[in-house]
């Protein structure tokens, strides 16, 4: 059994998808898995959701009525006592109107001009007064008002949350990253299969210290998906899990192009002889003019990589080999 370090890229990216909505995943069968108890889930909330609205609503409309109510009595009570008050003051005025002698009208105009500004002064404080209840019983309207519009956002949102994540769920399972998870797991697997002085890096990052013109293009840096190091060579494997309506747009990265390359970087930091192998599930694009990398069904790669049976590698150095490329990412 092969050596396996690292893991799918495409599955780490997937992983870390679950991951960012609080799903742990260890098989591709564990997503679908984690979508059928997120959509049963989905249903339950829904009922949930709408029962708890309900009840929110009928405590809030409670509250309010309530709140009217309390509001109303205190009205109705103070403007008793208010007018109670005001026609005391009233009267006061009246008795001081009654005629008087002409030596006693310069006290009684004094008196009156003193009850009439109680009394303005009376009716001013009983309005700031229910005006201050009204504004009063609007705060604790506004109070209320907030408190229900949290409630409905927390109960919406627990629902909310559940739907979102069976939306993540179903883009995912259809997501070009799962396609090329399940396409690199299966080659892994295969590859797990190799006698075991061989060594299987995944996800390998390379990069220059400084960018190179390299077939007309100024490059620094190559993402392999899997790295074969052998007795006979390094393989660099680009895995493609592509449909036939895909390859025939131009929507893509030459497979050809990267694979090149890619291998070119492995020979420039070892100095062995690196191959190329396209590994794909039935659809490539035609390969590109002068390119040496070979285009091999998944379940052949195994066969094309032992069928090299020239020793240029010992075992010693494949593992030194593995331990150098093993890194997240190293300078030429």
């Amino acid at each position: 059994m092969a050596n396996i370090i690292g893991k799918s890229g495409a599955w780490k990216s997937v992983s870390k998808n679950m991951a960012s909505i609080g799903f742990q995943i260890q098989e591709i069968s564990d997503i679908s898995k984690i979508l059928t108890e997120e959509k049963s889930k989905a249903i339950e909330a829904e009922e949930t959701k709408e029962k708890l609205l309900e009840k929110e609503k009928q405590d809030f409309s409670q509250k309010n009525k309530e709140l009217d109510e309390g509001y109303q009595k205190a009205v109705d009570r103070n403007k008793g006592k208010i007018i109670e008050n005001a026609n005391r003051i009233v009267a006061k005025i009246h008795q001081l109107q009654e005629p008087v002698s002409f030596f006693k009208k310069p006290k009684q105009k004094i008196q009156l001009a003193r009850k009439r500004r109680e009394l303005k002064k009376f009716k001013q404080k009983s309005i700031d007064y229910l005006e201050d209840l009204k504004s009063k019983r609007d705060t604790e309207r506004k109070r209320l008002a907030g408190q229900y519009k949290a409630k409905v956002f927390e109960i919406e949102g627990k629902a909310r949350n559940i739907k979102f994540n069976v939306e993540m769920l179903q883009n995912l399972l259809a997501s070009p990253e799962l396609v090329g998870a399940l396409a690199e797991l299966k080659m892994i697997k295969k590859l797990r299969s190799l006698p075991n002085n061989y060594y299987v890096l995944n996800d390998v990052q390379l990069s220059l210290e400084k960018a190179m013109r390299f077939d007309n293009k100024w490059r620094k840096t190559a993402q392999i998906d899997t790295l074969v190091i052998s007795p006979a060579g390094i393989f660099v494997i680009e895995v493609k899990n592509w449909s036939k309506e895909f390859t025939q747009t131009d929507n893509y990265h030459n497979p050809y192009d990267q694979v090149k390359w890619a291998a070119y970087l492995c020979y420039k930091q070892t100095g062995i002889k690196s191959r190329s192998i396209i590994a794909h599930t039935g659809n490539i694009p035609p390969k590109l003019e002068g390119s040496y990398a070979k285009a091999l069904p998944i379940n052949e790669v195994n066969g094309y990589i032992l069928y090299f049976r020239e020793k240029i590698i010992s075992d010693e150095k494949i593992g030194r080999i593995a331990n150098q490329l093993n890194q997240k990412r190293y300078l030429l």
